[in-house]
Order: structure tokens, then C-alpha cells, then sequence
């Protein structure tokens, strides 16, 4: 008769448990006194800005807070506003940053001069990986971040200078320990921040100033 009958077939699905973060405990990561500072690191000459990175290590303790809840940047701008992404990865095999935890554009916006920039994180509900993660700062190279200054090479000839320019915002910086430091990524690859300097330079170690919360 031309007909074709179809047979329902059912599938049982395993249990899938979806559970958002309660916001009930926190916990810092990367607390330290505004007199640790040493100075700010600017990522962002020229028209390719370099892309900057905390390491915050995993601990057995963080199990109970699991969840990113905010960023603390200590910024500087010479801008009333500047722009940069934040960027979250996992650590890879070789202690370098290596996927993207979060798909989706994190924007964080520094206020003219020293301040604190706060970046909710909460509505992502990323999980703390038992390898550690990175917390990284991109500044973005478009128009309104631009800050074009005169640049004095020699201070004995103040009326020779040079048409310079950055984009916005700086990171401030502090010491961290002899096996801690800020990564860079530039030309391709993720390097140690602080091999660029000379074992007593005092960036040596430098890490950004940069606090974590956690929740449950």
C-alpha cells in the first residue's frame, strides 16, 4: 500500500547535573599590600600590544570555593577610559598558558590614573583546574586607547624629542618569588616576562598585581 510505519525507539540518557555557584564562601588568591608594588609594565607600544599573564597554582583547599567569582587589576591609564580583554587558560604540560577556559569576551575598563579594575566572572561559572590557570590581560590596540606623547631620549636635550605613542591601560607589577613570574606573548609564543632582565633588575620575578576570588 505504499505505507512505511516507523517504530519508537527510547533511549535513556546518563543523568546530567547542572549546578551554579552558591556565593556563599570566598576565598582570595594573590593578596598583597599596595607598598609590594614595583612599578607597571606597559604591554601595549606599538601597533601589535603584547598580551600579559598571572599563574595562579591549584591547591586542595580551593575545593571548596571551586568557582571564579572576580578579577582585581591594579591599573594605570593615561586615558579617561581604556579597554582590554581578559583571557582565561588552562596550563598546559609545559608550565605555558594553553586553552581557553571561556569562550566569550571579557572586557575590563581601567579609569584615568592609579586604580583598581574589577572584572566579574561570576556568570561564566568556570571550575578551578586541579593543573592551575592563567589570568591574562590583552590590550587592545584600537582608537580609543591610543595615548600619543612626546619622548625626551636624552634628558640633557629636552628640546629633542620624539612623536611616540602606547595604547592604554599599564598593569602595575609586584616581586613575586624566585619561581614565580608574569608570561608574555609576543611573535607567536609564550615567554617569562622576566627574561628580559638582568637577575637584579627589579622586575626580576616581576608578576601582576593582580588578586583572585573564588566561591562555592
Amino acid at each position: 500500500d505504499g505505507l512505511v510505519y516507523l517504530v519508537p525507539k527510547v533511549f535513556e540518557l546518563n543523568e546530567v547535573l547542572v549546578v551554579s555557584p552558591k556565593n556563599i564562601k570566598e576565598l582570595k588568591l594573590g593578596e598583597f599590600r599596595s607598598e609590594a608594588i614595583i612599578g607597571s609594565i606597559n604591554s601595549g607600544w606599538g601597533n601589535n600590544p603584547s598580551v600579559l599573564a598571572k599563574y595562579f597554582a591549584f591547591d586542595s583547599t580551593y575545593q571548596s570555593t571551586p568557582y571564579l567569582k572576580k578579577i582585581e587589576i591594579h591599573t594605570v591609564s593615561d586615558l579617561k577610559k581604556s579597554k582590554f580583554n581578559i583571557r582565561i587558560y588552562s596550563r598546559g604540560e609545559d608550565g605555558k598558558p594553553n586553552e581557553e577556559l571561556c569562550k566569550e569576551n571579557i572586557l575590563g575598563i581601567a579609569s584615568k590614573g592609579n586604580s583598581i579594575t574589577i572584572i566579574d566572572l561570576s556568570k561564566f561559572n568556570i571550575v578551578f583546574p586541579k593543573r592551575g590557570l592563567f589570568i591574562a590581560t590583552e590590550v587592545l590596540a584600537i582608537n580609543e586607547n591610543r595615548f600619543d606623547f612626546k619622548f625626551v631620549p636624552d634628558i640633557t636635550k629636552p628640546k629633542i624629542n620624539e612623536n611616540r605613542f602606547s595604547y592604554e591601560p599599564s598593569f602595575r607589577a609586584i616581586k613575586g618569588e624566585k619561581n614565580e613570574s608574569t608570561w608574555i606573548y609576543k611573535q607567536g609564543k609564550w615567554t617569562e616576562f622576566s627574561k628580559n632582565f638582568a637577575e637584579n633588575h627589579r622586575f626580576k620575578n616581576g608578576l601582576l598585581a593582580m588578586e583572585l576570588t573564588l566561591t562555592n
